[in-house]
């Protein structure tokens, strides 16, 4: 059924350009660098309200890793209480990271459904959550995740492929190395391997990796 929409005014807000640092909270597993950039724009009708929200972060660097240029973009209804979500990571003109699902709030806890594809993450800036114990994490992730749940409860479902993954352990001086292609499952809260080689880089000595982080 066609409606028509009379709205009454329309609401525009400029640009702001902030640093991250200045805004985000820098803490012991994660530390952001990059300039952030929002616009939003409200429309106000009789019976609904339209948002449109746009976020993107220049030169984001996480934990000292440079990982490219984040875009978010959100808008949707009040009305229907269901607002659409596009989000990208783009380095060197390449797509390391695209999204798009919906947030729901319907509920008192919003609800997020995105699904996401991966080509070549970096994955260096992880080595900050080995919090010394393991250091000197590095590797590429490629495949195809959902991200699902309550905003203070997301999950990761899905699939994923790992290439030049590598870690060292101070306390024993060893580097270990995945072999290219290394399969990993995402199952809600776990990193699922499965008969994944592991190579000891100084003696090459081998084992397989099973089970779950």
């Amino acid at each position: 059924m066609h409606r028509n929409l009379n709205f009454e005014h329309l609401v525009l807000k400029p640009h702001y350009h902030l640093s991250l640092e200045k805004i985000l909270p820098q803490g012991d597993k994660f530390n952001f660098k990059g300039t952030l950039s929002s616009s939003f724009s409200i429309i106000q009708g009789q019976d609904q309200q339209l948002l449109d929200t746009d976020l993107n972060v220049e030169s984001l660097v996480i934990n000292g890793t440079p990982m490219g240029d984040f875009s978010l973009e959100v808008g949707g209804s009040s009305q229907l209480k269901t607002y659409q979500v596009e989000t990208s990571l783009r380095a060197a003109d390449k797509a390391l990271l695209s999204g798009s699902g919906n947030i729901f709030m319907s509920d008192a806890s919003p609800k997020v459904d995105v699904d996401l594809q991966l080509q070549d993450l970096d994955l260096s800036f992880l080595s900050a959550l080995g919090k010394g114990k393991i250091t000197e994490i590095k590797g590429f992730m490629n495949g195809d995740l959902n991200l699902w749940g309550a905003l203070g409860d997301l999950k990761i479902r899905g699939d994923a492929n790992l290439d030049q993954m590598g870690m060292y352990i101070p306390s024993t001086n060893t580097r270990y190395q995945l072999v290219d292609n290394t399969k990993v499952q995402f199952r809600d809260r776990l990193v699922n391997f499965n008969n994944a080689s592991l190579i000891e880089k100084n003696s090459k000595t081998s084992a397989n990796l099973n089970g779950s982080l």
